[in-house]
């Protein structure tokens, strides 16, 4: 592949929005209405306040605040853009998940604002789906609950129960370490602990404050989710069809981390912290492990993803060492990934798209 040249280049300051956590990015080809198609538009949600921001132009349109009406209780797990309805949702930490019409009068939308669902134990993490008919929520109980796009409930399930997927492999000990002969060493050596790099697994520990995540196939048939067994102290994945039915669960990984992101025609890539190195690891629908390549050292990721054509991977990721926010981006090429940029930044990235 060619090396990746730099097109354009737009910065914009703006101060309303300063401090922001959530965004999503909507081209001008999801709207119908006409104020939306001049050009795609960035929505930013700011400790209750919702803004539209033109990119070429940096115009920052204040749409709507749900500060009166909710107080303190302001804090938002996910914003989307739902193209089934038209309109901007923010599902809220307590439960609440609002909608908000995109009509071509601006001034009416702080009218419209809708709770359309509320969720008692408050939400975690939420995603839609690509093509925006499916939209799964983590409760705060760990129960996962999908829905369509018009908010009807399909299905939800108990995240932490230990059921076998549809599509689970079924493992019959071959090769294993219990099933062959040990010799002198005896049926006492088919016990030991397993270990990986002579780590034994559960002193691979994992940073519990790390929030889980949501990622959709680029179809929309499949979506994995990442999550902390908190008994056992580290993350696994488990990957569900689009009607919210298990079809497998990861295998162990030691130091498995929260960020994923399913390429839109391939593996999951995750982040992968053994004792000797940090990896970027790809898994396979089917739960298992199926390559990974080094990181630079002393990298926290926090965010990866892909576009849209499954050739490029950028992940968002801080320099411990200097403290210092970095966006990388890699290429493929014979089964091997080339660091193709390394942007490093003055200040933190809350989104990439």
């Amino acid at each position: 592949m060619k090396n990746l040249k730099l097109l354009v280049n737009i910065r914009h300051s703006l101060s309303d929005i300063e401090g922001s956590q959530l965004f999503t990015v909507a081209s001008s080809d999801d709207y119908s209405n006409n104020i939306f198609k001049r050009s795609g538009y960035v929505f930013v949600y700011n400790e209750g306040e919702i803004f539209a921001i033109t990119p070429v132009e940096g115009t920052c349109i204040h749409i709507a605040s749900i500060k009166d009406q909710y107080k303190e209780k302001t804090a938002a797990a996910s914003m989307f853009y739902n193209g089934v309805l038209n309109s901007l949702n923010i599902a809220l930490e307590m439960g609440d998940i609002l909608t908000i019409p995109l009509q071509d009068d601006l001034s009416l939308m702080q009218e419209r604002i809708q709770c359309v669902v509320m969720i008692g134990p408050g939400i975690q993490v939420a995603a839609i789906s690509p093509d925006t008919e499916s939209i799964v929520f983590l409760a705060g109980n760990n129960s996962l609950i999908v829905m369509t796009g018009n908010f009807d409930h399909v299905n939800h399930t108990d995240l932490l129960i230990s059921d076998k997927g549809e599509q689970e492999m079924v493992n019959v000990g071959w090769g294993k370490k219990e099933t062959q002969f040990h010799g002198s060493e005896g049926k006492a050596a088919a016990k030991k602990k397993l270990t990986n790099g002579g780590i034994a697994n559960d002193s691979i520990l994992t940073d519990q404050n790390q929030k889980p995540n949501i990622s959709w196939r680029g179809d929309s048939t499949l979506f994995a989710v990442s999550y902390l067994c908190k008994l056992k102290n580290y993350f696994k994945v488990k990957i569900f069809d689009k009607t919210g039915r298990l079809q497998c669960t990861s295998e162990f990984l030691p130091g498995l981390e929260s960020v994923l992101s399913w390429r839109p025609t391939g593996l999951i890539a995750l982040s992968q912290r053994l004792p000797n190195k940090h990896v970027i690891c790809f898994m396979e629908k089917n739960g298992l492990k199926h390559g990974d390549f080094t990181l630079p050292s002393n990298l926290k990721v926090l965010e990866l993803s892909w576009n849209c054509e499954s050739t490029i991977l950028s992940a968002v990721c801080v320099d411990e060492s200097a403290n210092q926010p970095c966006v990388l981006i890699w290429t493929t090429a014979n089964y091997h990934w080339y660091l193709k940029q390394r942007l490093n930044l003055c200040s933190p990235v809350v989104a990439l798209h």
